[in-house]
């Protein structure tokens, strides 16, 4: 139903992945998986993306379960994207355009719901402590996904514009996103 009015065609749909990479039809645009993005799904996902090396990949998920370190991984090997499944379809399809047109989308939304690394699991911190992620770029990601504009940002954490917009950039490309 989500892809009926774009210009996609269905042109299989399999239970697994591992039916997908079985059977696979060759030259595909679009994977989309509705399947929670967790450890299970690492493997899978870079089996799929040998099977169909030209493909966006999606997942089309209410939560991921896995370390900040490793979803950034996979949208540099296997994953173009994420999309939630509580978000109104034209969101939605609109994210699929983005990604389509060789974006890589993943709601902060989504960031939330994702764990702490293995190593931070003992933290009390409310935000927590990531290498991956400095304190300063957490406090500025918070904020950023209440759609706050880099100005306000940096009123609101007692920056420059130009500091805020050197962390986004930084956030962005640890995890391996190209825009916000």
């Amino acid at each position: 139903m989500m892809i009926a009015d774009l210009p996609f065609k269905l042109v299989f749909e399999r239970d697994t992945i591992e039916n997908a990479v079985t059977q696979s039809l060759g030259s595909v645009g679009l994977a989309l998986l509705g399947q929670s993005v967790g450890r299970e799904l690492v493997e899978p996902l870079k089996m799929l993306r040998v099977a169909y090396p030209h493909a966006r990949i999606v997942c089309y998920s209410s939560t991921v379960t896995l370390p900040l370190k490793t979803v950034a991984s996979l949208f540099s090997c296997s994953l173009n994207g994420c999309l939630l499944s509580n978000s109104p379809p034209h969101a939605l399809r609109q994210s699929l355009d983005l990604i389509m047109m060789g974006e890589s989308i993943f709601p902060f939304s989504l960031l939330r719901s994702s764990t702490a690394d293995e190593e931070d699991s003992t933290s009390d911190a409310s935000i927590p402590a990531d290498p991956f992620l400095s304190m300063r770029e957490l406090q500025v990601m918070s904020i950023l996904q209440n759609g706050k504009s880099n100005k306000q940002i940096a009123r609101e954490l007692g920056l420059s514009e130009a500091t805020v917009k050197v962390h986004i950039k930084n956030v962005l490309r640890k995890l391996g996103a190209s825009n916000r």
